[in-house]
């Protein structure tokens, strides 16, 4: 029996065509999604607005631009003592006189780094607050009014903290005259919430907490030491709690924090004064830093937003991706990705590039698997390997952003009237909803002018005791010689790294002085980009190789 088949045939034909244009139309369909910015405060439209009709209205604390956003529940189990306070320990430096200018913020900012670099055993530092009032980079003078994110900002881009004795403290407006090496490099910042017991923890975890407060005079008992506001006024202040005391009565209700102001010993208790755990708006902005390290001579920070995060982009969802192209000023080693992060339990994964093609990202180097934030803030996340790049080379860094609860993901910088004015950088940044289409930023494309703030740190390697290193040829199929003179007898061990940081080859031997020629066979392995790594007991190179 002879079956026609044909109608069948075009009947699978159509439905597999209809199926697949329905995927490629569903695929542009959500990089076809409107491309958003986060709303603007309302706290800092109102400040704004307040600010239009009288410029005496100046507070020490601007609100930000844009607001964090925390989730519900916090699950902190810590049982805390009754009191505790880090001045008792020596963790907290003298308290200073701020005079007649408005930055607070900056003492604040400062006494917390301070009282966080004893905590970790790195030394007693008397950090400048003058010089972070006058080079912040923002459009407030410096005795005008400023916020803990003018700070951080300062602080994560390596413009400081500079000492104090390099430049002490003038109570004026003054303009950004000095540039120093900044003594360390702040790699983490967490923006904690209004919760008494995650604050206790940071307290005793990572030192003093920059801290938030509406100040009036009426509010404070002078016999006492104490104070305590119950209206809805905005903050304009900034101390730094370094403690708490749960027996404390302030007004009939027991629990108060204990702070340490910016206004001299001679004011409170030397410097120091209760706040009620009552109060409506202490705490409004709470900022401890959990990681920083000394900075090294040769380290570099590759940005484009030297404000940081002034706002967010988004799709209408929690997922989005952001991704810029940064140039490698020198030669030397990738170690460590940067970005801020908008929303607790963020979660974000990393890869970096070496090139783009239209849509198409080419020769991964590196990855960071999904990493969770458990606050807002500013984060840093090491390379599994360090990652080597030539001076002149563009690389490329992908993060992808899920904010759960937030439809703002990705953060970026752009200009706000009396706020900020950055240069905005031009193709050097790119958004998507999927990562399958690239939405580009930044100059001169008009209603785009914004900078992603991804970063890049990189340091470089070593005095070499080797001459004339070279591997070749590179990219090939897997076959590599490397060749090398040595100025010594030398332990030489070698390591091959997959983009993930997993060692793929190793081999250690001893080599006399003079010339080394060697030879290796890698074409067994997948094909990919790799690192290179051969070290001594003093030295440690890395080059990239790709396999084809």
């Amino acid at each position: 029996m002879d079956y026609n088949l044909r109608p069948f045939g075009a009947f699978f034909m159509k439905y597999f065509l209809i199926i697949f244009i329905l995927f490629v139309f569903s695929s542009v369909l959500v990089d076809a999604q409107e491309l958003q910015t986060s709303p603007l405060n309302f706290e800092f439209l109102k400040y704004r607005e307040e600010l239009l009709k009288n410029e005496k209205q100046k507070k020490e604390i601007i609100p930000a631009p844009f607001k964090y956003y925390f989730s519900d529940g916090i699950n902190t189990s810590e049982n805390f003592p009754l009191y505790f306070n880090l001045k008792d320990s020596g963790f907290v430096s003298p308290v200073k006189d701020q005079g007649s200018c408005g930055c607070c913020w900056a003492f604040a900012t400062l006494g917390s780094l301070e009282s966080s670099v004893m905590m970790r055993n790195s030394g007693v530092f008397d950090f400048s607050e003058e010089n972070m009032k006058n080079c912040h980079g923002f459009l407030m003078s410096g005795c005008s009014s400023g916020n803990h994110h003018v700070s951080v900002a300062y602080l994560t881009r390596g413009s400081g903290p500079a000492l104090e004795s390099q430049e002490p403290y003038i109570p004026s407006d003054n303009l950004c005259t000095a540039h120093f090496q900044p003594q360390f490099l702040v790699t983490k910042s967490y923006d904690l919430p209004k919760d008494p017991l995650v604050i206790k923890n940071a307290i005793m975890e990572n030192g003093g907490v920059y801290a938030t407060i509406y100040w009036q005079q009426n509010f404070y008992n002078f016999t006492y030491k104490t104070y305590y506001y119950t209206g809805t006024n905005e903050v304009n202040h900034a101390v730094l709690v370094t403690g708490w005391d749960d027996n404390k009565v302030i007004s009939g209700k027991t629990g108060a924090w204990i702070a340490k102001n910016s206004w001299g010993t001679g004011w409170g208790q030397n410097g120091y004064f209760y706040i009620s755990y009552f109060d409506t708006k202490f705490l409004s902005a709470a900022c401890v830093f959990p990681e920083f390290s000394a900075f090294k001579n040769g380290q570099t920070v590759y940005l484009h937003d030297t404000l940081g995060m002034v706002g967010s982009l988004g799709y209408g969802g929690n997922t989005a991706y952001g991704l810029v192209k940064l140039t490698a000023k020198e030669t030397h080693s990738l170690t460590k990705v940067g970005t801020f992060i908008n929303a607790q339990n963020t979660k974000i994964s990393v890869e970096i590039y070496s090139g783009k093609n239209d849509e198409s990202l080419v020769n991964r180097l590196a990855e960071i698997n999904e990493q969770t934030c458990p606050y807002p803030g500013y984060y840093t996340f090491d390379l599994p390997v360090k990652v080597p790049i030539n001076k002149g080379e563009d690389f490329y860094v992908k993060i992808k952003y899920i904010t759960p609860g937030y439809n703002f993901p990705v953060p970026c910088e752009y200009k706000i009237a009396d706020y900020s004015d950055p240069h905005i950088s031009e193709n050097t940044s790119w958004v998507s909803s999927s990562a399958l289409y690239w939405e580009r930023m930044g100059a001169p494309i008009n209603g785009k002018m914004k900078d992603v703030c991804i970063r890049a740190y990189a340091e470089i390697d070593s005095s070499s005791t080797f001459n004339g290193l070279n591997i070749y040829p590179n990219p090939n199929q897997g076959i590599f010689t490397l060749e090398f003179d040595t100025k010594q007898e030398e332990l030489i061990s070698v390591e091959l790294y997959d983009i993930t940081g997993k060692i793929v080859y190793k081999r250690a031997f001893v080599k006399n002085l003079g010339q080394i020629i060697q030879r290796f066979n890698f074409s067994k392995l997948p094909k990919g980009v790799y690192i290179f790594s051969l070290k001594t007991s003093t030295t440690s190179i890395k080059r990239q190789l790709l396999i084809l």
